[in-house]
């Protein structure tokens, strides 16, 4: 049974120096849409006057006063603070806005590589398939914003899509049997340990990778003796021997039961495993990441007591609905639809209205859930795995979201941009097997993003425009885009 082969997993082939010079620019595409202005505006907005004095009390050994969510993120944008620092003193001149921001930025950009991986992975070494759906998420509208602004969601984004990455690299692993399997489940548990040490929906993705992980290697397995079984059949038969090809039938049907026997305890027995892995890396690195506040404060009962009272406050902040209250809260199922977005910041005067608005394109966002249901209804029906693991991973996540009794925010679909990306670019590559008006319809797809782009981001980075330009493009119709 060569498995690789029957499911493409190997070999794969290398990617060209071309391929990686259009990543390159990509990158650096991304990062002039991202980080030009990066220090505007010149004031705490929105959720960074939680999030920047949060991590500047790491620094300064100060107690963090924002307890809603655990320290991980903020420590990991404490770091990047100290690290601009430094740069300032080897000659640049960040501003002190641009240094909270600095985090955001990178982990940004470390997306949009992953997505360059992982989409180039999953389509079994397509390039172009993989540089498309990064540039997707390059002029994805919330990617833009969600990476100048001091906040958890773009580094709870990155390891979250590490952790999608390592599942899947574990998946193929465990098909070719090899021993290399272990090292990526542990790989992938320390991902969403991180994930989930910076916000608590990082378990989300925990939850859906654990039973991809689980149940993934085994169906395409049982699959692939299945046709092999039926290869064999047709290949020892003639069509005139009947009693032979009965025969052949059930001696094969015994074979393919009996390399099955025992996959039951065997599934079981690898639940157990990937469970306790999962239990110990999530908890401890969860557990690690209030060592600072054991140093700050001592390893005493004292400071149990005091992460206790910070949990019953995160608890409390999430299913409190008297607690949780902002004006631009809405209901998990109105994300994909970009029915509310979020108006991080917005001034306006006489002739000039200038804002940070977080939401996404509709011309990306729309077709990106329509087809992402596709996947999952076709990798169910035609038991196309890759399809299934792309679905699953992009949609369990936001529909956990219903557990939730106070609502969110439409940020909170960030993590799944880059699975939406991947979607899209692969269903453009599929129109591009198509021919010529196809291809022109690609091209119309791919120009009515880039005018989008080209007409909102000035409302995604502060920058000053008519009052009319606005009226325009948020008209008083979309009442809830206001």
């Amino acid at each position: 049974m060569i498995l690789g082969n029957s499911w493409g997993v190997l070999p794969l082939p290398k990617i060209s120096w071309q391929s990686l010079l259009v990543l390159a620019l990509i990158l650096i595409f991304a990062g002039v849409l991202r980080g030009w202005r990066l220090g505007y505006p010149e004031a705490q907005y929105f959720d960074e006057c939680y999030y920047a004095p949060g991590a500047l009390s790491y620094i300064n050994g100060t107690v963090d006063e924002n307890s809603v969510h655990p320290p991980l993120g903020k420590l990991q944008i404490a770091d990047f603070i100290l690290w601009g620092r430094w740069l300032n003193d080897c000659g640049l001149h960040f501003s002190e806005y641009t240094l909270w921001r600095l985090a955001s930025f990178a982990f940004g950009e470390g997306t949009i590589l992953l997505t360059f991986l992982l989409g180039w992975r999953l389509s079994r070494g397509s390039a172009s398939l993989a540089n498309l759906a990064s540039f997707l998420v390059s002029i994805d509208f919330m990617s833009i914003v969600l990476a100048r602004i001091c906040m958890l969601d773009m580094v709870l984004a990155f390891w979250m899509l590490v952790g999608v990455w390592c599942s899947w690299m574990y998946i193929e692993a465990k098909i070719l049997q090899s021993p290399r399997a272990l090292s990526w489940a542990i790989l992938c548990s320390i991902a969403f340990g991180i994930a989930t040490s910076c916000k608590w929906n990082g378990l989300f993705g925990a939850f859906i990778a654990f039973w991809l992980m689980l149940l993934l290697p085994n169906l395409m397995t049982k699959a692939s003796l299945q046709a092999e079984a039926n290869a064999e059949v047709s290949s020892d038969t003639s069509p005139s021997d009947n009693s032979s090809e009965e025969h052949s039938q059930v001696a094969l049907a015994a074979g393919f039961k009996g390399r099955l026997k025992g996959s039951g305890k065997k599934l079981f027995k690898q639940g157990l495993i990937l469970a306790l892995l999962f239990t110990v890396s999530i908890a401890s690195i969860y557990c690690l990441s209030y060592l600072p506040q054991f140093m700050r404060e001592g390893f005493s009962y004292k400071t149990v007591s005091h992460i206790v009272q910070a949990h019953t406050v995160m608890v409390k902040f999430r299913y409190n609905a008297k607690q949780f209250t902002h004006h631009y809260c809405s209901q998990f199922w109105a994300w994909p639809t970009v029915i509310r977005p979020v108006w991080f910041k917005f001034d306006s005067g006489a002739n000039l209205a200038l804002g940070i608005v977080c939401f996404g394109s509709i011309f990306f966002w729309w077709p990106g859930f329509t087809f992402v249901l596709e996947f999952i209804y076709f990798g169910l029906k035609e038991s196309r795995w890759i399809w299934l693991f792309i679905g699953l991973s992009w949609c369990i996540p936001w529909l956990l979201w219903a557990i939730s009794t106070t609502g969110g925010f439409i940020y909170y679909m960030l993590p799944g941009i880059p699975l939406l990306a991947i979607v899209i670019a692969w269903v453009i590559c599929d129109w591009h097997k198509e021919g010529r008006w196809w291809n022109v319809a690609i091209g119309v797809y791919l120009a009515i993003l880039g005018a989008a782009l080209a007409c909102y981001y000035p409302f995604l980075t502060y920058l000053p425009m008519q009052r009319s330009l606005f009226a325009t493009l948020f008209p008083v119709i979309f009442t809830q885009w206001r």
